[in-house]
Order: C-alpha cells, then structure tokens, then sequence
C-alpha cells in the first residue's frame, strides 16, 4: 500500500480486519504525516453480543490494543 498517500487523506479512514497488520499500519501513517492525536476506534466482534470498542489515538494505538486484549476479528 502506499500508505503516504492513504495518511495524507483528509477525511476518515476505516481499515477493516486489520489487527494483525495493526502496529505497521498506525507508524506508516505517522511517518506518512497522519496526526499522532487523529482519534482512532477499533471495533471487536462487530454487530455480535461481544462486541467490545476501543477508542484511542494514533500515537497510543499500539499499547492500548495490546492492553486490552483485543482479539480478532477486529
């Protein structure tokens, strides 16, 4: 991906199932000039009775998913 492209996108961006590539992804789109305070949600089990959301910011991503425990899908 050319994720200096996708960080310079003005409006939201939504990265589906993508807990795995979850750390690679939030520092591609620091390097590529995304905000560290751009607000970020993370969504476990959507729509299903478990259904658990994380909100965070960019900068923070990393640490808060790893210390909830998010499972996928995410």
């Amino acid at each position: 991906l050319q994720w200096d492209a996708i960080a310079k996108f003005p409006g939201t961006l939504a990265i589906y199932m993508g807990r795995e590539q979850l750390r690679g992804a939030a520092r591609a789109l620091l390097q590529g000039g995304r905000p560290a305070a751009t607000p970020v949600a993370l969504v476990e089990h959507a729509t299903r009775p478990q259904q658990r959301v994380l909100t965070t910011t960019l900068a923070a991503l990393a640490a808060e998913e790893r210390d909830h425990g998010l499972r996928g899908p995410t």
